[in-house]
């Protein structure tokens, strides 16, 4: 990880002396205790699914950053982690990235909120779909993402919990479709909707 996350950097212009600090940064971030899926693991996970699409993509270092910033700052009991998130790329950027590049970042972090991209473009949808392609992993990949979800929110009583995650749940069921790129709808759609479906049933039988 350390050598593409100078490599892209490097091609982004930042300083040696800068990259080190900032990839220190981001590998403390990411390996805090309370991060049981939100953690370096889901990040290597997007970046695999981002190269795999590296052709088609209009800036990928712009979406390898938002990547490593999108979920920076991560508290289960706040409700503005995206902004956060956002602007502490803004913070660490200004000055070596332009205003309209720092705000594409921005965008595409921004957009992981309620998972509706910012920009109708081949690059928010990928970014998007990267996040949750969790979703459509296999069903023994996607009890552990399950699992790991419910521990990092295991201050919230159990009903409470099963009544607002069926909540956010339907909520996917509920559009037309979860992946925005063709490739990523083909191949993940119909498990994502299978492995949803096998979580709220199970909350109901609990």
């Amino acid at each position: 990880m350390k050598s593409e996350f100078n490599q892209v950097l490097s091609e982004l212009g930042i300083p040696e002396n800068k990259k080190s600090f900032l990839f220190e940064r981001i590998i403390e971030c990411y390996s805090e205790s309370n991060r049981d899926y939100h953690n370096l693991r889901h990040i290597r996970e997007m970046l695999e699914c981002l190269d795999s699409k590296k052709e088609d993509i209009i800036d990928y270092p712009l979406l390898y950053i938002s990547c490593l910033y999108h979920d920076i700052v991560y508290d289960t009991h706040a409700t503005d982690n995206e902004e956060k998130s956002a602007e502490y790329l803004e913070r660490d950027f200004t000055g070596y990235l332009s205003k309209d590049k720092i705000e594409k970042c921005k965008n595409l972090i921004l957009g992981t909120k309620k998972h509706q991209f910012l920009k109708d473009d081949f690059d928010n949808k990928i970014f998007l779909d990267s996040d949750l392609l969790i979703l459509g992993r296999e069903r023994n990949r996607y009890i552990e993402y399950m699992d790991s979800i419910r521990k990092e929110y295991e201050w919230v009583e159990k009903e409470f919990y099963k009544q607002e995650r069926t909540k956010v749940l339907q909520k996917f069921l509920e559009r037309d479709r979860i992946y925005f790129t063709e490739e990523i709808f083909n191949e993940y759609e119909k498990r994502a909707r299978e492995n949803i479906q096998f979580e709220i049933e199970m909350y109901f039988q609990k």
